[in-house]
């Protein structure tokens, strides 16, 4: 069938798909609303591809279609699940990881050019939500600065979390962007953008988003040292330290929460009952390990884990807010149990595999920095997490694999 009868437009799905990954990287910074049509634009492409071109080799991409198994995990506890209202939110939430899979198989293929380009716009995007924050630090500096010593945040248009993840994730494509082939300007454009990036990262000072950041940042520095023998790059490590020790005194909300963190961990250590964050963490993770060792062959079903982690809580800790556990690693243990989360750690380190080559230090560093969060956050257990999660490992999977 012919898609021009059907699509009377001049613009090629190539130009869909980048147009797509626009939308879609415009919603991480500043619209849930468009991250959810960004993500439906990326299946219409993929159906405009499919009637313009026919079949797709599909037997080559199957390691794209198994990333289908983060939404047949939870869709399987239906069998022991008992608030079926709770588990049907969870597959709500974990949609994209069936869709998306589907749709990434029947995209249009991109030339290095074009994966540099959406690359490029991704920086671009990122960089102007750094101006946005910029702004809002200078309207009320005095506020955030207070809000942060109590444990608060910037009040951003979108979950800052997951913001601050998202744009740790920028400064690591700036990294790509800069070691690829570019005219002097263009270099120094790029590097003036991932700089920017940053800085706000420590301007912002959530803690989850840096810890990412910077592992992503140390695979970078590894790879380039002992991978590549450019030894020049044993300097970056004094100098980032050096760049640490110059936030603290230059960036208040940095040095704000960097205070915070000690003065939570003082409370922790002296076994104080005053209520942290951080003490709100450990207990969460307490209460989502004693789940899991409740049930560990299957947990209790993603819909019942709510249940069972008030239950603990109240056992443990008495009435009062109950959090879920602030580690994905965990709430899949306890919500699927051990053998449904080793098929899901499978499928999520799959990127890992088969790249080209000059996409290593990308790839690697970008996932270790979404695994990372799974360690102090359930970062996929809401629609932001998963869109984050399922686009740059589908992303990493069709356009910077050796086989596709």
């Amino acid at each position: 069938m012919n898609a021009g009868r059907l699509f009377p437009v001049q613009t090629s799905s190539t130009s869909a798909l980048i147009f797509s990954c626009l939308v879609l990287f415009v919603g991480f910074f500043y619209s849930r609303f468009l991250l959810s049509i960004g993500q439906i634009l990326f299946c219409v492409t993929a159906l405009w591809h499919y009637l313009e071109h026919g079949n797709s080799n599909i037997s080559r991409k199957m390691a794209i279609l198994s990333l289908s198994v983060l939404f047949l995990a939870p869709l399987l506890t239906f069998w022991y699940t008992g608030h079926w209202d709770s588990w049907l939110e969870r597959l709500r939430i974990r949609l994209p990881y069936l869709l998306l899979p589907i749709a990434f198989v029947f995209l249009p293929a991109l030339k290095e050019e074009e994966r540099r380009r959406v690359g490029g716009l991704f920086l671009l995007v990122a960089s102007s939500s750094c101006l946005y924050v910029a702004y809002l630090y200078a309207i009320d500096p005095g506020g955030i600065q207070k809000a942060i010593e109590l444990g608060g945040h910037f009040p951003l248009l979108v979950n800052h979390i997951r913001f601050s993840l998202i744009l740790g994730i920028a400064v690591l494509f700036g990294m790509y962007l800069m070691s690829m082939p570019q005219s002097r300007s263009v270099q120094w454009l790029i590097f003036f953008a991932t700089l920017l990036c940053f800085l706000t990262m420590h301007l912002l000072a959530v803690r989850s988003g840096l810890l990412a950041m910077y592992c992503g940042l140390l695979f970078w520095w590894v790879y380039l040292v002992f991978g590549e023998r450019k030894w020049r790059w044993l300097l970056a490590l004094p100098l980032a330290i050096g760049l640490l020790i110059i936030a603290w005194y230059t960036i208040p909300s940095f040095q704000v929460k960097l205070g915070y963190s000690y003065w939570e961990m003082m409370e922790l250590i002296g076994q104080s009952e005053q209520a942290t964050t951080l003490s709100a963490r450990i207990q969460s993770y307490f209460c989502g390990w004693q789940v899991f060792l409740d049930h560990p062959l299957f947990g209790t079903g993603v819909g019942d884990l709510k249940e069972k982690m008030a239950k603990c809580w109240v056992m443990n800790y008495g009435y009062g807010a109950m959090y879920m556990p602030h580690n994905q690693y965990l709430s899949w243990l306890a919500g699927n149990g051990l053998i449904f989360t080793l098929a899901m750690l499978g499928v999520c380190f799959l990127p890992l595999f088969g790249m080209r080559k000059e996409s290593v230090p990308l790839v690697w560093s970008v996932i270790l920095a979404l695994m990372v969060s799974f360690l102090v956050e359930n970062t996929i257990e809401n629609s932001f997490g998963v869109a984050i999660h399922s686009f740059f490992s589908l992303w990493f999977l069709r356009f910077h694999s050796k086989s596709t």
